[in-house]
């Protein structure tokens, strides 16, 4: 009687811990539509909630973030590779739709970067993919309908690298 006692304190300790937890990370999660907060930041947070903090064991996956007067590039770390395109452009129209909650973003640009070998063997990152939405663009979207947006088609500035086939 005495192991079923225990094992069921344990059981509502590690739910107890497991809810404690959720609610920690739900403090944690940065307000997109908050101009309080720094650009950058949450630009940064938009980026990691859709593709993860990490590229690898050590690569931060925002590469760079630029913005003058709302006029936004982000570039992003990748491992990217032939083939990943489609999931590319799922995660781009993510971020861009969180990026359009953000009040004093006007248009922004998201370059994906992904390990590139050069004729003579040598690795390096490099861009594979860039996306352009203008302002005007930014605003005709229903980014509450991203999932259906084909960004190949919408996006007024579009460029893909060699590297990554259909």
């Amino acid at each position: 009687m005495k192991k079923f006692l225990l094992l069921g304190l344990t059981a509502v300790f590690a739910v107890l811990l497991t809810a404690c937890g959720g609610e920690q990370e739900k403090e944690k999660a940065v307000d997109l539509s908050d101009a309080s907060i720094p650009v950058e930041e949450r630009v940064t947070a938009a980026v990691h909630n859709v593709v993860g903090e990490k590229v690898g064991d050590d690569l931060d996956t925002v590469s760079s973030i630029k913005n003058s007067n709302g006029i936004l590039k982000v570039e992003i770390n990748s491992e990217a590779h032939e083939g990943s395109k489609q999931s590319l452009l799922n995660d781009s129209a993510e971020i861009f739709a969180s990026l359009a909650k953000m009040d004093d973003i006007t248009s922004a640009t998201i370059s994906w970067l992904a390990p590139l070998t050069d004729p003579y063997g040598n690795k390096s990152m490099g861009e594979i993919l860039t996306i352009m939405i203008d302002g005007e663009t930014f605003e005709k979207v229903n980014w509450d309908n991203y999932e259906a947006l084909d960004l190949e088609q919408t996006a007024p500035g579009y460029k893909q690298h060699d590297a990554l086939k259909d």
